[in-house]
């Protein structure tokens, strides 16, 4: 009787000893998920800063009447870098929210023609330039998705944006 109460001691024991292991671990991962969101947010913040400057002196610049046809497309160019780079740290920002669980959805019934329509209509341009067909589907006006109207339009917008850069010239991007 004695060894089993030995046993049962030293079992509860080793299970105190791993309770509070565990709760120290536990508590180390939340410090650095708050240490990992902190650094998200002032990167981020550290990022759009100087971005917004660009941005602003990129336009100042356009708006010159008597610029340069060179100068002009160098200055799109480097609009569109900024604008990249932006929308990558609001990628980085919604991958962080996301881990939160902080990212906001507003879901609502929506026709999926309708999202398609307006993911791809910013794109119409960079897809004529690189003679990149854009090819939708035909999907009924009926046909609805619950879904963040705005960030799927985003999402897609990001997968179909890509596929014209990184695709080849002269091709064509099929959705659906």
């Amino acid at each position: 009787a004695a060894s089993f109460f030995s046993v049962a001691v030293g079992q509860t024991i080793l299970s105190i000893f791993m309770y509070f292991v565990l709760v120290q671990q536990s508590r180390m991962r939340d410090e650095i998920a708050k240490a990992r969101n902190q650094f998200v947010a002032l990167i981020s913040h550290q990022l759009r800063a100087p971005m917004t400057q660009l941005r602003w002196m990129i336009e100042q610049l356009k708006g010159q009447p008597r610029l340069p046809k060179d100068v002009r497309e160098q200055l799109e160019s480097m609009e569109e870098i900024v604008r990249a780079e932006n929308e990558l740290v609001g990628d980085v920002l919604n991958v962080s929210r996301i881990e939160r669980g902080i990212l906001k959805l507003v879901l609502v019934n929506v026709p999926v023609r309708d999202v398609l329509s307006e993911a791809v209509k910013p794109l119409e341009k960079a897809a004529d330039d690189k003679h990149v067909r854009l090819m939708m589907p035909e999907v009924k006006a009926s046909l609805l998705v619950r879904v963040d109207r705005e960030k799927t339009a985003e999402a897609i917008r990001n997968v179909v944006d890509n596929a014209i850069k990184y695709g080849p010239a002269h091709g064509a991007v099929t959705m659906g």
